[in-house]
């Protein structure tokens, strides 16, 4: 009876594996069937071609002054006059106040007087300095530049030394009615239509003039100007139709529109003196403010120079009418950031009376990772976006790198220093992105990240010939970065390549698949590559 019993118990626990293990079996084929449909395989051909591609940095910090101080007081008293305020901009050594001094009426108008002629000698030494910045010549608009001079050739302020000409640019003027105008808006779109080539470009309207102008036939029209982002050429006074496209209708002018001249910028020098640098050739392209030349004047040096040793003697002079220094100056060339002490107004010695900072010179500092800082060198190129300013790009250049890391979470990152080349209207505290280029190359053959698998020390790619069969090839590389790889040997331009990438969706249960060839992995460098 016992070994009856026996059995039917071996009996059930045997179907209850069969059945575990069925249902184990049915539980792993639905999830290798789910890991299927949730996993698209991507086959991909593409054919070898020539682009650009650049290995850069990026980060992100604040702009702020190479060089800002706070000015204490010297002495205990009270500040009799202060000469400076706020967003003022000042020289080293320049006077900014004056502590209150006991003197009968005869050294009072001594001391005025030396007063006055410190403060008059430092304006005249300031429109100097000015004199001497305008000696850098920037181009105000984006365009072509043409040099009328050479290096070393002595120019005036009568002669024209360069023009700037707007390219890529085309403005057009038409009439409209008066009640199309009250319709209208500068920014509002406009469709041209050019009667002798019978093409439509598309422009934006920039101006419109109210005054009533007489048309002819007893009818009055209203001025609108515009502009067309066109890199072809349209000869002036050619003859167009123009539509503008607004929030209240589309109006089309009942008057005959004309192709006016693009914005021409005629340079003459602000100081005589001799052509030092021509930063570019006739017919170069250049950016709105990108420097285009420099001049140099041995009689503005001399004015300078003879102009800081007055500066100079005034304050001796009015120094040695006091007992103790009782002037407070500038310790450095910058702009009054704040004013933080009162005229008549009793200060103690070491309070703070004034911020100055050289914001001319500003800079950035941002964090580069350990495996990136090997590719960071003193004097590398650098472009600057902030998002104030989303239109503009700024150039500057690494100026120093720590040598000491921090260390958090288990990554060392390392301050990197930025010195802007011109910050235009940027300002001290706003936010931007840096990118530093590493390495950049033009016309190169480029081929996706995720079409080169790496066996051992080699890279490898299937190149597809024309009957469509697949061959391994070794090539070698040079420019890598997250999206594409530079090819300098192995390939050539319009070969077909072969590759498969994965692309899943959100897996259950935590499953991920990995990605194919060398792309996939989050980068910390940024990357640029593309078809020229």
């Amino acid at each position: 009876m016992s070994k009856i019993k026996n059995k039917k118990k071996l009996i059930i626990i045997l179907i209850v594996i069969i059945a575990l293990g069925a249902f184990t079996y049915s539980r792993f084929i639905k999830a290798k069937e789910q890991v299927a449909l949730e996993t698209q395989i991507n086959q991909i051909e593409h054919t070898v071609e020539r682009g650009s591609i650049k290995k850069s940095i990026t980060g992100s910090g604040s702009i702020e002054s190479s060089d800002s101080r706070t000015i204490l007081s010297g002495l205990e008293g009270t500040i009799d006059e202060i000469y400076v305020e706020e967003g003022q901009k000042v020289n080293e050594d320049e006077l900014l106040a004056i502590y209150e001094l006991e003197s009968d009426s005869s050294e009072e108008l001594t001391l005025e007087t030396q007063k006055f002629n410190l403060l008059k000698s430092q304006s005249n030494l300031r429109d100097l300095y000015e004199k001497n910045q305008d000696l850098n010549i920037y181009a105000e608009i984006s365009g072509t530049v043409r040099y009328f001079v050479e290096e070393g050739e002595e120019v005036n302020q009568n002669i024209k030394i360069a023009e700037l000409n707007e390219t890529d640019v085309i403005y057009f003027k038409s009439h409209f009615t008066e009640n199309q105008i009250d319709s209208m808006k500068v920014g509002d779109k406009a469709e041209i239509f050019i009667n002798s080539s019978l093409i439509s470009l598309d422009g934006e309207i920039t101006e419109i003039d109210k005054t009533p102008i007489p048309t002819g036939s007893n009818s009055i029209g209203y001025m609108v100007k515009g502009k067309i982002n066109y890199n072809g050429i349209l000869e002036e006074g050619s003859r167009v139709k123009v539509t503008a496209v607004t929030n209240s209708g589309t109006f089309v002018s009942p008057y005959s529109g004309e192709i006016t001249k693009s914005s021409t910028v005629d340079i003459y020098p602000t100081y005589s003196g001799e052509i030092n640098t021509l930063k570019l050739s006739s017919g170069d392209s250049v950016e709105k403010g990108q420097l285009i030349m420099t001049l140099k004047s041995e009689d503005l040096d001399m004015e300078i120079a003879q102009q800081e040793l007055n500066v100079d003697k005034n304050r001796l002079e009015l120094e040695n009418l006091t007992e103790e220094d009782s002037t407070i100056t500038s310790p450095i060339n910058g702009t009054i950031l704040t004013v933080l002490a009162d005229e008549q107004g009793y200060v103690e010695k070491g309070k703070q009376l004034f911020q100055v900072a050289d914001l001319e010179n500003m800079e950035v500092i941002i964090s580069v990772d350990e495996l990136d800082i090997i590719n960071v060198s003193k004097g590398q190129s650098v472009t600057i976006q902030s998002e104030v300013f989303a239109e503009e790009e700024f150039k500057g250049e690494v100026k120093s790198i720590s040598l000491k890391g921090s260390n958090q979470s288990g990554v060392t990152t390392y301050d990197v220093t930025i010195t802007l080349n011109d910050r235009k209207q940027l300002m001290s505290g706003m936010n931007v992105d840096v990118e530093i280029l590493i390495e950049e190359k033009n016309n190169a053959l480029i081929i996706p990240i995720e079409s080169v698998s790496k066996v051992g020390n080699k890279y490898i790619i299937n190149k597809k010939d024309d009957e469509g069969n697949l061959t391994p090839v070794s090539v070698e590389v040079g420019i890598t970065n997250d999206s594409f790889i530079e090819v300098t040997s192995g390939l050539s331009e319009g070969d077909k390549i072969y590759y498969t990438t994965e692309t899943s969706q959100d897996f259950p249960d935590g499953i991920m698949m990995p990605g194919m060839g060398l792309g996939g992995g989050q980068g910390r460098s940024s990357d640029g590559g593309g078809k020229e």
